[in-house]
């Protein structure tokens, strides 16, 4: 709602990434619009307290670091960076199906990464991309857990996730 006289809410981009990444995560289900309203506090504090931070409901450079989202995050770049052209010829995983386009971040990666996370790999990224540094989390993931060690992020490490509260 515009008031006369007022001017219009601008939209951050921090909050928008935050939104979208929450969003993909299941804990934001309102607009990814950039602006921070009750909703999006509340799917903050839901993450926070998922993932053992303080739950305060704000943005801060704990919450940033998290989810793998630069404080100094720019409209301009977008973030998580997608792969360059060049690399998108090169496959990723010989079990992805070759009609799949090769940049779209997956959902269901995307939770498995934050779980991830979660767990204890600080540096992992939350770009839907299953990379070398994916692959070696999932397979430590699975060695810990008795899981057959594929590196692959399947049903059974997402299963296995969901069951200890990484994702939901």
């Amino acid at each position: 709602i515009v008031r006369p006289g007022s001017a219009p809410i601008k939209s951050d981009p921090v909050v928008e990434q935050i939104q979208g990444i929450l969003k993909d995560l299941d804990f934001y289900s309102g607009t990814v619009d950039g602006i921070s309203g009750p909703n999006t506090r509340k799917a903050i504090q839901a993450y926070q307290q998922k993932v053992g931070l303080n739950a305060s409901g704000e943005i801060d450079s704990v919450l940033l670091d998290q989810l793998g989202a630069p404080p100094t995050a720019s409209t301009v770049v977008p973030h998580p960076a997608p792969r360059p052209d060049d690399m998108a010829a090169i496959p990723v995983s010989a079990s992805a199906p070759a009609d799949a386009p090769a940049q779209a971040p997956d959902a269901r990666i995307i939770k498995i990464q934050a779980g991830l996370k979660a767990f204890g790999n600080d540096d992992m990224q939350l770009d839907g991309v299953v990379g070398a540094r994916t692959k070696a989390a999932i397979k430590e993931f699975q060695s810990l857990f008795g899981l057959p060690e594929t590196g692959e992020p399947d049903e059974v490490v997402y299963i296995k996730m969901r069951e200890i509260g990484l994702t939901n």
